[in-house]
């Protein structure tokens, strides 16, 4: 049978266990966040280097590599 307690008892449960949830979410996501932080910068970095300070095997190195060569073979 429902009483006042048992409900009263039934929300009081409910929220301790909302609050429980939500902590533990935000301690994971507080342990994640900067796993994928730095994760998300070291691949922006080789993306960069990859492609736009040492682009070997890319369109553009070989554009630039076909335009040397067609310049020293008119040299």
């Amino acid at each position: 049978m429902l009483t006042i307690q048992s409900i009263r008892a039934a929300i009081a449960i409910g929220v301790l266990f909302t609050i429980i949830t939500l902590a533990s979410l935000t301690a994971a996501v507080a342990i994640i966040e900067p796993v994928v932080s730095i994760f998300t910068t070291l691949a922006v970095f080789w993306v960069m280097w990859r492609y736009y300070y040492f682009p070997v095997g890319t369109p553009d190195a070989q554009q630039l590599q076909d335009a040397y060569v067609r310049r020293v073979a008119r040299a």
